[in-house]
């Protein structure tokens, strides 16, 4: 995650905002899958949680440069803590609520799968709704 991090300032002049929240949500498809079906596998586990750097601190590294590009320097620390409240406070919690109950119905395999099904909607909203090439990267 650390890593990622200091790989981001570099990375965003090269690639855009779309392709890095893209990979980010691929990475976390496939991160949910080999959690919730491979727990044998002490390997593909380890590989699981190194993707966690690639789903979390890209994703929010990217977010972070999207929110600065659309809105004004005097905004940002307002839309900054909105970001962290509803993304982190209030979807931590909503999802922490519903896995719970996923995980005590459905088990840990099928919330999981549901987990990286959300990611894969995600992914479906970046694709279809962030302009993706070299105008993406410009314009955030």
């Amino acid at each position: 995650e650390i890593l990622v991090f200091l790989a981001m300032p570099r990375l965003m002049r090269h690639v855009s905002l779309a392709a890095i929240l893209l990979t980010s949500f691929a990475a976390a498809v496939v991160r949910f899958l080999l959690i919730g079906w491979c727990v044998d596998a002490t390997v593909l586990l380890l590989f699981a949680q190194v993707l966690h750097g690639l789903t979390f601190g890209a994703f929010h590294a990217a977010s972070v440069a999207a929110l600065n590009s659309w809105f004004a320097r005097q905004h940002q620390a307002r839309v900054q803590a909105l970001y962290g409240s509803v993304s982190f406070g209030a979807g931590g919690m909503l999802g922490g609520l519903l896995a719970g109950q996923a995980w005590d119905t459905l088990g840990p395999g099928i919330t999981f799968s549901a987990a990286a099904a959300c990611a894969a909607g995600g992914g479906w909203l970046i694709w279809r709704k962030l302009p993706r090439g070299k105008a993406a990267m410009e314009n955030g």
